[in-house]
């Protein structure tokens, strides 16, 4: 290695690491998107599980997710502040979900409280 370094011209050096630093990064956008995706899937997951494990019918379900959607921020691309924003309500709104499942409260209330806003 050390004498392919040592042939190599040293103006050759810089452009290389560029074109291996590029391919790096977009290996690392690419594996976090992924990552990103996957975990969205397993909340989303989980969360009607937990709807099913506490006797939800199908209709109450569809309520509570249907209440907000984070689907078409996140096809937006690239990200723009305001999807940013969005994106961070949304995420609000899934933990306000969540604990109020935990506490007992009726689909029918947290969609109103849901739609009354974050």
């Amino acid at each position: 290695m050390n004498d392919l370094l040592n042939r190599m011209d040293p103006a050759l050096l810089i452009p290389l690491m560029a074109i291996l630093m590029g391919c790096l990064t977009g290996m690392v956008i690419g594996v976090a998107k992924y990552w990103s995706s996957v975990r969205r899937t397993e909340m989303e997951a989980a969360l009607k599980q937990d709807m099913l494990n506490r006797g939800m019918s199908a209709m109450e379900i569809k309520q509570v997710l249907e209440a907000s959607t984070i689907k078409s921020v996140l096809e937006a691309d690239p990200l723009t502040p305001a999807d940013k924003v969005e994106m961070r309500r949304m995420e609000l709104q899934a933990y306000l979900k969540k604990q109020m499942l935990e506490n007992g409260m009726p689909a029918d209330q947290i969609e109103k409280v849901l739609k009354a806003g974050v």
